[in-house]
């Protein structure tokens, strides 16, 4: 068995060393403390720039528009919404897929059926079909594969006449409505 025992009076750390490790870290902080304060504020002095410079070019756009700030009004409101609404009514038109339906209506439309206009109608989001079929039969065919193709919520029959083709031969003239087909 080996014993150890320590007689010294004093404690080995070296605390002038410790001491000093603390300082230079104590410098090192406030020296990183002292940049990012500096950095602050140059950025907090660029964005009082930046926003300065930002309200002097919007004063410039409504002086060159000819309006005032205190010239907006809850009309003038109004009339901008109301041009936002027709713009994004456009949008929405241009964003109609017309080979998406025609597509669709290749796939459903029988030989003798013949399709005579298509008219959407945004607003009540219908497509109004307008055909000639042969006979009865035909025209039952091209509902009953409209109804069975999914693409729509409700295909309704609105009117449907008798007429004759250039030919002079009896040909049944029909129009359909489709709910929810865009």
């Amino acid at each position: 068995m080996k014993y150890t025992i320590n007689l010294a009076r004093r404690s080995y750390v070296n605390k002038k060393a410790l001491y000093l490790g603390y300082l230079l870290c104590g410098i090192i902080l406030v020296v990183g403390l002292l940049y990012n304060a500096s950095y602050y504020f140059k950025l907090r002095s660029q964005i009082n720039t930046t926003e300065s410079r930002l309200a002097e070019l919007e004063e410039k756009v409504l002086a060159s528009q000819g309006t005032d700030i205190a010239d907006y009004s809850v009309a003038r409101y109004e009339n901008v919404l109301k041009q936002i609404k027709g713009a994004n009514e456009i949008l929405n038109r241009d964003s109609f897929r017309w080979t998406a339906l025609l597509d669709q209506m290749e796939k459903v439309v029988p030989s003798n059926v013949k399709i005579r206009s298509i008219s959407p109608d945004h607003e009540k989001r219908i497509i109004k079909v307008a055909c000639l079929a042969k006979d009865l039969k035909d025209m039952k065919r091209f509902l009953d594969n409209l109804i069975k193709s999914g693409n729509y919520s409700d295909v309704l029959l609105l009117d449907q006449a008798v007429g004759k083709n250039d030919t002079s031969k009896a040909e049944l003239q029909f129009s359909v409505e489709l709910l929810g087909a865009f």
